[in-house]
């Protein structure tokens, strides 16, 4: 947001530089009335235009095959230059868990956890819920994770639980994080409203971010691994090419999504990809391509 009002008010700086230097070099004649409404009209139309340049042209239009952003290089510097500016929210920042359940309720599912009952469920586990943000405090995106106790795991391997149905009792305490065994990914979510990053770069240094996450809190180990439903199609391709396997198809699960799990030794490939992130380039061009989907955005699911 505060990218946003930056940006609006350079343009309406400079439009009213402009208009007032056109006013004086030609003698225009106007009193403070009409100057006062050609004021609130500049604003206006600056505002517009910069709504317009950051939300609905790339909706539109997506990426250009002419933009930078397609070449693979100018894309990793985009990406480099995002990922130096974006940093984990804290954990007690409520504002921003808050935008984060208000935003997926709005544009995604209705029917998702209340941002009360999922405070409840994070006072469990802290580490349930990490969220993503930029140098100006502007929510990137989030992703959720949940360590399950065996018998929730087992549950959803079965396909009798479906994610709807999981319980904050289903989640391991923060003090059995280190012992947790299966973990649930319930979503990864970029916040399409953001002001400056484009899909690509937002969704590029999101996911770069969540495997920093899961190195750091739940790094490799010979029974770790990984479970996620496919809510969409987006999440389907994201999930094969993050090396996790296909375990049970729609018709098999109460919940009527495939399940997906990323076994052991996945995870450990994966994550072992990652660690060079923070000082080699080649590295994280290397991951973006495993796991990049043929598409704009990150995959979205919700619990």
């Amino acid at each position: 947001m505060i990218g946003f009002i930056k940006k609006a008010f350079g343009y309406f700086a400079a439009t009213l530089g402009l208009v007032l230097s056109v006013k004086e070099g030609f003698s225009i004649q106007a009193g403070w009335p009409t100057l006062a409404l050609a004021t609130m009209g500049i604003g206006v139309l600056c505002v517009a235009a910069v709504w317009i340049e950051s939300q609905l042209l790339p909706r539109i239009v997506g990426p250009s095959e002419a933009s930078p952003l397609h070449n693979d290089g100018s894309l990793s510097l985009a990406v480099k230059r995002a990922l130096d500016q974006a940093r984990f929210a804290q954990r007690d920042d409520e504002a921003i868990a808050e935008q984060a359940n208000a935003l997926v309720r709005r544009t995604l599912d209705k029917r998702c956890i209340s941002y009360r009952n999922y405070r409840e469920w994070r006072a469990h586990n802290p580490l349930i819920f990490t969220a993503v943000i930029d140098s100006d405090n502007t929510l990137i995106g989030f992703f959720d994770v949940f360590p399950l106790t065996d018998e929730a795991a087992a549950a959803l391997l079965s396909g009798k639980r479906t994610e709807r149905e999981i319980k904050a009792s289903d989640i391991l305490p923060a003090s059995g994080n280190a012992a947790a065994k299966a973990l649930y990914v319930a979503s990864v979510f970029g916040n399409p409203q953001h002001p400056i990053h484009r899909p690509l770069v937002a969704r590029d240094v999101l996911l770069l971010k969540f495997i920093e996450f899961l190195i750091d809190a739940f790094p490799p180990a010979p029974d770790r691994y990984l479970l996620a439903f496919a809510h969409t199609r987006e999440g389907d391709r994201l999930l094969r090419n993050a090396g996790f396997a296909n375990v049970l198809l729609p018709t098999h699960t109460r919940q009527k999504d495939p399940l997906y799990k990323l076994a052991p030794h996945e995870y450990a490939q994966l994550c072992g990809l990652a660690k060079p992130f923070r000082g080699n380039a080649k590295a994280k061009r290397r991951v973006r391509r495993k796991i990049r989907p043929s598409v704009t955005a990150p995959a979205n699911t919700s619990q």
